[in-house]
């Protein structure tokens, strides 16, 4: 059978064009996910479906390690490889997810605009934002109220010690209220809208794939890992795929790449899409020249702060250790909410613990090969703080987040964060050192297949996600963000699959 539209990735964009696609019963899909498949909510494994252990005892949430690919990345030349967890179930990413469900504010969108992505205003993303969500405590003209995502907050009233103290400490530094860290003036501390609705991390695959799965026309085929596209000259016109050690090919009149920024750049070279020098050197035969396939890596490092607990902590039942967050604009920065810091209380190792992110950094990587082979994992290069700007911004923000916590506002934690002394926080040589060395992820990779205009050499695909020189092939994932959004992606993903379902069906 040959479909119209054959979608490699069930994650935050795949699951979503399948949905959407499939709306129209005259339109067959194929949707092909390298996972498990679990088809009802009753069926998925705890660490899928629960936020957080579901006889909670304190832990940061059971990693979904079982359904994950298990890259290694590298983050700069004195780190460490850093693990780089991305979802290899139904529902992708969004699976196995911290489930912090914020927005890219509407700078992030002007520059889309700016580099000629005209569709990408802030006003027509939020129409997509809003298509996409349910939030259950917000009701204006910024928020859903009927979308297939649930998000919601935790009020004061469950907010724990280590929470309300980090609120509390934010507050006397200046940092305004969020009340609601979605809307476009957002700045400040505040509740972090999640998507896990009575502790069920609430994926696109339960949100979009589950209430359709009855569709004669929508095909889901789960434990397929692709490893080519296929074409006709330059057109695609279907893949070739492994299920169980056994060869399969899928023809379609319309390929759609969903498969996130390292599997969609890492597809297309291993198909012979990329820099044509490079792939030959690799033996791959190349089919259109576009070497900016993988590159523009964007991201937000992450540098992770541990405290021993200068109390007991001791979570109820189910009570989330995620609960509130800190955005805000750097000395001398133009770029606003360039800083994020979110605070956890952990019980089964009684520390307190903070993420400092760099949410809109200079710096950028690449994806590459260092093989033809597909079951090997690209290089991931995050070189991260190669632009000065960055480690100068990151640098402040550190020694901000102990501060606050060291502050008579904050009681829960003592001294400085382990692994760190006076000497190393005072003096910028020895932190920038520290910095680069305990530096990973917070897991927002992008970028690696940039929209922009036909003529831009960076670019990867047009605003509609068509790639650059051949035809019938699109990319819709995060790969396509010129720049990472000043947000968790989740959000975003999901809205960019539904604003470009709806470019499908308009003839883009």
């Amino acid at each position: 059978m040959t479909y119209d539209y054959l979608i490699v990735g069930s994650g935050s964009a795949g699951a979503v064009l399948a949905a959407r696609l499939s709306e129209d019963t005259a339109t067959s899909v194929l949707l092909i996910e390298a996972g498990p498949d679990f088809a009802t909510l009753e069926e998925l494994p705890d660490e899928i479906k629960y936020a957080w252990f579901p006889n909670s005892d304190g832990n940061l949430g059971e990693k979904a390690n079982s359904y994950d690919w298990g890259f290694k990345g590298k983050a700069t030349n004195e780190s460490p490889d850093i693990e780089v967890p991305r979802g290899k179930v139904i529902g992708g990413s969004s699976s196995t997810n911290a489930q912090g469900f914020i927005r890219g504010i509407p700078e992030d969108f002007n520059e889309w605009v700016e580099l000629g992505n005209n569709t990408w205003s802030f006003d027509n993303a939020l129409k997509y934002y809003k298509k996409s969500e349910s939030d259950l405590d917000i009701q204006d003209d910024f928020h859903g109220s009927d979308g297939p995502i649930i998000a919601r907050r935790f009020k004061k009233s469950e907010l724990t010690n280590i929470s309300l103290d980090f609120y509390n400490s934010c507050k006397s530094f200046g940092f305004d209220d969020s009340y609601d860290i979605n809307h476009p003036d957002s700045t400040g501390v505040g509740a972090l809208p999640f998507n896990n609705p009575d502790r069920i991390r609430w994926s696109t695959s339960i949100g979009y794939l589950n209430n359709i799965r009855d569709r004669e026309n929508l095909t889901i085929i789960s434990n397929c890992f692709v490893n080519k596209i296929l074409f006709d000259h330059l057109t695609a016109t279907g893949v070739k795929a492994d299920i169980l050690g056994k060869e399969h090919t899928y023809t379609a009149l319309n390929v759609i790449l969903s498969a996130g920024a390292i599997c969609s750049p890492q597809l297309l070279m291993l198909s012979g899409i990329g820099n044509t020098n490079y792939l030959q050197k690799l033996g791959i035969e190349p089919i259109y020249d576009l070497p900016s396939v993988g590159q523009n890596l964007r991201d937000h490092p992450r540098i992770p702060l541990m405290w021993e607990s200068a109390n007991q902590i001791s979570l109820k039942k189910h009570q989330s250790p995620l609960q509130v967050v800190l955005r805000y604009t750097s000395v001398n920065s133009n770029f606003r909410n360039d800083i994020y810091m979110i605070i956890a209380a952990v019980s089964a190792d009684q520390t307190v613990r903070m993420g400092v992110g760099l949410y809109k950094a200079k710096s950028s990587g690449a994806i590459t090969l260092s093989t033809s082979d597909p079951y090997t994992q690209p290089v991931i290069d995050y070189n991260y703080f190669n632009d000065d700007f960055d480690l100068r911004r990151m640098r402040d923000a550190v020694r901000l987040a102990c501060n606050i916590i060291s502050s008579k506002y904050f009681s829960e934690a003592e001294n400085y964060p382990k692994g760190m002394n006076e000497i190393i926080l005072s003096d910028d040589n020895n932190l920038n050192s520290w910095i680069r060395t305990n530096v990973d992820t917070f897991h927002h990779i992008s970028g690696t297949c940039k929209m922009g205009l036909i003529n831009d050499p960076t670019s990867v695909v047009d605003q509609f996600g068509n790639v650059k020189g051949v035809k019938n092939l699109r990319i819709v994932d995060a790969s396509i963000m010129p720049d990472c959004v000043r947000a968790n992606t989740n959000a975003t993903v999901i809205m960019m699959a539904e604003k470009i379902a709806d470019d499908i069906k308009s003839g883009n």
